[in-house]
């Protein structure tokens, strides 16, 4: 694999990723249907912001606006699980989704036993939890700019501070609101600025993709050790782990299409034919999982061990 920055062969990549995934399939399968069962179980009493939660390949990166979600959104929703009880659960569920990620890794490099994986978790999870003290406070950043943008996309399409005011505790008049302003010329906007976030996590997420398998190797947590490893080449890093998860957002995206608009749920027919399609839905959730578990996370992986081989500096 070259060394010279922006040279990182993505198709090569893919197929290294893809050759893991099917090589190791069958050791992979309990591991993989055990975290589907704990994620599925756990999204249908604390869903997170994605609909079906917590996602085991996203959620790694992603735990601390699951957290939040857990905290502040699902009283909104009028969830009846306790606030703090739904984040011990996004909690454990992501501290298995590390074990996982351990264990994938492992097999990744070569280290086909579990004798050491106990020790490969705990130094991932002190990776992570540095990794997640970073995202939070760039959430709370995107989150103020972000209100900004979507207060003024409410104020261009009319909407008054009453019409807010009226929505507070009500979940469906406020995601009318949000809607009713996104539809307008300045919600164009918004969404400008949720792709720019969207970017801009995809980028540092791939700059920091070989954190994990250095830690495994090295035997030592190593979160931003190998920062200077992808220089030059995190588009094309972010465009890798994006083809990996390009079938799982396909899934997310049909599922949402599939749950009934807000709107309707205003009305006794729109109620009963949520409660018609819950079963579909939850179906489409327990396979987005599955898919996470045990296709995505696994050539994720196998991605990022084929990349730390090849981009580690000779000598470093």
């Amino acid at each position: 694999m070259p060394q010279l920055a922006g040279q990182v062969p993505i198709l090569k990549t893919l197929n290294a990723a893809a050759a893991f995934q099917r090589d190791h399939a069958r050791a992979i399968l309990p591991w993989a249907l055990a975290l589907a069962v704990l994620s599925t179980m756990i999204s249908m009493v604390a869903p997170s912001f994605m609909g079906g939660s917590p996602p085991p390949a996203m959620g790694l990166a992603l735990f601390p606006l699951s957290a939040v979600m857990s905290l502040v959104a699902l009283p909104a929703l009028g969830s009846p699980i306790d606030p703090l009880a739904a984040c011990m659960l996004v909690t454990a569920s992501s501290v298995a989704a590390i074990g996982y990620w351990a264990f994938l890794l492992r097999r990744a490099v070569g280290m086909t036993d579990n004798a050491a994986l106990g020790q490969d978790w705990a130094r991932l999870a002190r990776v992570f939890g540095a990794i997640w003290f970073l995202v939070l406070i760039l959430t709370i950043a995107a989150a103020i700019v972000m209100g900004a943008l979507l207060g003024g996309a409410m104020g261009a399409a009319g909407i008054t501070p009453a019409e807010l005011e009226a929505a507070q505790g009500d979940p469906f008049k406020a995601t009318a609101l949000v809607q009713q302003a996104m539809a307008g010329t300045s919600g164009l906007v918004v969404w400008l600025g949720l792709g720019l976030f969207g970017a801009g996590a995809a980028w540092l997420f791939a700059r920091l993709a070989l954190a994990g398998p250095a830690t495994i190797i090295e035997a030592k947590a190593t979160a931003f050790g190998t920062w200077s490893y992808t220089k030059g080449d995190g588009l094309r890093i972010a465009a890798i782990y994006a083809a990996i998860l390009a079938p799982v957002i396909a899934l997310m995206i049909l599922a949402q299409s599939l749950a009934p608009d807000a709107a309707s749920l205003n009305s006794q027919a729109g109620i009963d034919a949520a409660v018609a399609s819950a079963p579909i839905l939850l179906g489409a959730n327990a396979a987005i999982i599955l898919m996470q578990t045990l296709v995505a996370m696994p050539m994720m992986a196998g991605a990022g061990a084929f990349l730390y081989r090849g981009m580690k500096p000779p000598g470093s």
